[in-house]
């Protein structure tokens, strides 16, 4: 009796995985068509409109992007005096590495280009605490009282230094900010070290991610086919008016960008769309994605501590609603943390009780959830991405076609290892979030 109710609980569970396989690709493709239509709209502010921005580039152990990511913050095509960028450096790197690190790297290359760098500049942390909240809470409260009452209409723009920025982004956010908005998100593509990955598995995880990017992350921000959810933002892009940073109290500590979209839920705040992509780097092989997907279940998983941070800003006024939607996030994380096991598992019960239905159920659902979702992204990689089209276009996709159901099915290794750090922060307290690279 056991083991019939098993079996069909596994039927239901691949028929529900089929089903939200095919609503991603509803959803890509609807989000596809929303972008080309915000494109179509952009606008260009005259002089008079143009918005003030603040561009925020925490560090640490750079000295190797730091360079790149200089080179591209001088060629950004906005009216110098409407911007500035500021490098946060921090003293835990300068206590690990006291003469070659980032911010040596960072001297050299200022002495060298200092005619074209004017419009940047370096904030140095001098906590050594862990964190790249910690940098940038240390940057709130620098230009907070520096600024002054200039700071609540300032736009602060967070830029990760492994990535590869587009000289226009300025002028994609100006083009959208509207004055009933405070909050805007770049989505990502994972393509900008597409060429150097020798992983097949990351070539297929950098397809796999840019549709999560398009058909879950961007219909999330703009509060689109289930408006009521509890939400989080990703840091590189992530453009927040002063005001508002007011009004939560700065970053919050541990994953700032996850916590700041959690916040913005459960304060009822809209989030706008900047219609570009940014180009990040995908994981170089299998053992760093792990590192890095368990550090991205950590954040997700911090949506109490959400509450209990609202709770002591005096910001909860809506305590049962946003309970419910803590419990919200509790079910994605719980559907996050086993997609990929339970398509595992289904196979493999097929196969051990030679059940063809059940197998064929779970194939179909793991074609529709990790083998459609590449194909689409690589037809539309004129739109996603301006640069590397060439080199993404002459390797071999079939490939990262081929690894992509392996992916898909073995990210809970990475998931797992969150939640194993998450429980030891509920219960101790305790946490240890490495450096990843992307």
């Amino acid at each position: 009796m056991i083991a019939r109710i098993l079996i069909y609980a596994l039927y239901l569970t691949g028929v529900y995985l089929l089903i939200n396989g095919i609503y991603l690709i509803v959803k890509y493709e609807w989000t596809i068509k929303y972008i080309l239509k915000l494109r179509s709209k952009i606008r260009l502010f005259p002089k008079g409109n143009l918005n003030r921005f603040i561009i925020l580039s925490p560090v640490y152990h750079e000295e190797n992007n730091i360079s790149d990511l200089l080179s591209d913050f001088s060629k950004i095509n906005y009216p110098k005096n409407y911007y500035d960028v500021f490098v946060i450096t921090t003293a835990r790197e300068m206590a690990e590495s006291p003469k070659n690190n980032t911010i040596t790297e960072y001297e050299k290359q200022i002495q060298k280009n200092r005619d074209n760098y004017g419009n940047i500049h370096r904030i140095h942390c001098d906590n050594v605490a862990e964190g790249k909240s910690t940098q940038l809470s240390f940057a709130y409260d620098y230009l907070k009282k520096n600024l002054g009452n200039k700071f609540k209409d300032i736009f602060f723009i967070l830029i990760d230094a492994d990535s590869k920025n587009n000289p226009n982004l300025l002028k994609n956010i100006n083009s959208v900010i509207t004055e009933k908005m405070e909050i805007y998100q770049q989505p990502l593509a994972w393509f900008k070290n597409f060429g150097s990955i020798k992983s097949w598995l990351m070539t297929a995880f950098s397809f796999n991610q840019t549709f999560f990017s398009i058909a879950y992350e961007i219909p999330m921000f703009i509060g689109k086919f289930f408006p009521y959810r509890l939400k989080y933002l990703v840091g590189h892009g992530l453009c927040l008016k002063g005001s508002f940073l007011e009004s939560i109290g700065g970053f919050p500590a541990i994953i700032e960008d996850v916590r700041i979209g959690r916040l913005s839920s459960l304060i009822n705040k809209p989030v706008g769309l900047i219609p570009s992509f940014g180009n990040v780097e995908t994981a170089k092989n299998f053992s760093i994605y792990i590192k890095q997907s368990s550090v991205w279940f950590f954040g997700c998983g911090l949506f109490m501590e959400d509450l209990k941070y609202l709770n002591k800003s005096n910001l909860n006024k809506t305590p049962f609603r946003n309970f419910l939607l803590a419990l919200y996030g509790f079910g994605k994380a719980s559907r996050w943390l086993n997609k990929g096991l339970l398509h595992l598992l289904g196979i493999s019960v097929a196969l051990i009780i030679n059940d063809w239905i059940m197998l064929s159920i779970f194939l179909s659902s793991l074609f529709v959830c990790s083998v459609i979702p590449p194909l689409l992204v690589y037809k539309n990689l004129d739109l996603i991405i301006d640069k590397n089209r060439k080199e993404i276009k002459t390797s071999k996709i079939s490939k990262a076609v081929l690894f992509s159901p392996v992916t898909y099915c073995f990210n809970f290794l990475g998931l797992y290892l969150g939640l194993y750090r998450l429980i030891k922060f509920y219960l101790w307290k305790s946490y240890h979030l490495p450096k990843t690279e992307r």
